[in-house]
């Protein structure tokens, strides 16, 4: 084999409930994750040892090359592999670009060193590199509970977003430094948004949008509730903050009604993309 082309899909989250923090500093929460067709594009060769090429993130910081040399220790690899990355989710974004390229990164490999690791076994291993990774691992549409790492997969009628980030991230420390804990966990989003979507309706699951972030989060960035504003004007459903942010997206009745409100947003915003589902 000399060579493999992987997409790594961005995720949104469709709900995310913060149940509480755990001793050991990380929060349970409850979360229905939802990959969309906007995509990193990840390039894979054999080679000696493990280089990571991806414009704008230092190889020692990227969770693909943490991932590639997780699997490399875990099993003993002697070969490595040049692993060239083309970004086009943003980055820290709220839509696990990392994480996504992390699990891509995993399953090429497996593939590529003849490792015939199950699914089971990649999520695993995409566990100990962060709490989105085992998602990632799996795609389509789940619902995420402990850490976020224990994933049930469920089926979901195809949805059209328009995702829109104002050009910054926010870190995952940040939002939750930022949160409120007694003022989280109450919607129980993500027992209704599971109804929704077992009803097929796409107007009730727009209705059950939420994410705990964002009250805390658009307290401090008013970006927020402005780009909430301008894709409810431009014919979305509804809106809401993806994960930790910055990124915010609407979901579309049709994939036309989506374009047309990336018409008139591509210019105000510093990025502006239309997505479907993963499925």
């Amino acid at each position: 084999m000399t060579e493999l082309e992987i997409k790594a899909y961005a995720k949104v989250n469709l709900t995310l409930d913060i149940v509480k923090k755990r001793e050991d500093n990380y929060h349970d929460i409850n979360s229905v994750l939802h990959q969309v067709t906007l995509h990193d594009t990840i390039l894979i060769r054999p080679s000696d040892k493990i280089i990571v090429q991806c414009k704008g993130v230092p190889e020692e910081g990227n969770l693909a090359y943490k991932a590639a040399y997780l699997l490399k220790r875990s099993f003993n690899i002697q070969a490595g592999a040049i692993i060239d990355i083309d970004k086009k989710i943003p980055i820290g974004g709220g839509l696990s670009g990392g994480s996504s390229d992390a699990a891509s990164v995993l399953k090429a490999l497996n593939e590529l060193w003849e490792l015939d690791l199950n699914v089971r076994d990649l999520m695993k291993l995409g566990s100990e590199l962060g709490m989105d990774v085992p998602f990632s691992v799996i795609g389509g549409t789940g619902i995420a509970s402990n850490r976020g790492d224990i994933i049930e997969k469920i089926d979901s009628p195809a949805l059209n977003f328009v995702l829109v980030n104002p050009g910054m991230n926010i870190s995952s420390k940040e939002a939750y430094q930022s949160l409120d804990l007694s003022k989280c966990g109450k919607a129980m989003s993500t027992e209704k948004m599971i109804k929704a979507i077992q009803t097929g309706n796409v107007t009730d699951i727009a209705k059950n949008l939420h994410n705990d972030f964002e009250t805390a989060i658009s307290e401090r960035y008013a970006f927020v509730i402005d780009i909430k504003k301008d894709l409810k004007a431009n014919g979305a459903l509804n809106s809401v903050m993806s994960g930790s942010g910055a990124t915010v997206y609407g979901i579309f009745e049709t994939k036309e009604k989506a374009k047309q409100a990336y018409a008139e947003l591509k210019h105000k915003y510093d990025f502006v993309c239309v997505a479907e589902s993963v499925r």
